[in-house]
């Protein structure tokens, strides 16, 4: 009984993975494992999907979730490739973003009082 709930495939890291449950699914989304974005299909269906799209998955509320937008996820990235994305280099970041705020401060601190 419980193989016939699995009916969900994936596109994780360019492949097909499943069959999955709606349980399934809910738990690889809380655990971070799919976004919004993750792509789904079902028997039925004609084309591959983002599984926010579904309105199987819920967040913490149990209200579905919206996926990201390409922004959201090319400054997410950015930011990530760049800082990278530990505690430490995180820390790392706020300092040099602060020198930088301080250092054009006190240059037209300079400029304008001389």
């Amino acid at each position: 009984m419980a193989e016939q709930n699995k009916v969900y495939y994936l596109v994780l890291d360019g492949k097909k993975h499943g069959p999955y449950s709606e349980k399934d699914l809910q738990d690889l989304f809380d655990k971070g494992k799919i976004t919004g974005n993750t792509l789904f299909a079902r028997k039925g269906m004609k084309e591959w999907s983002p599984i926010s799209e579904s309105g199987i998955l819920k967040d913490d509320d149990g209200i579905p979730i919206l996926p990201k937008s390409d922004v959201e996820e090319e400054h997410e990235s950015a930011w990530t490739k760049f800082f990278g994305d530990s505690v430490i280099a995180k820390i790392a970041a706020f300092f040099i973003c602060y020198a930088i705020i301080h250092f054009l401060i006190q240059t037209i601190w300079n400029l304008v009082f001389g």
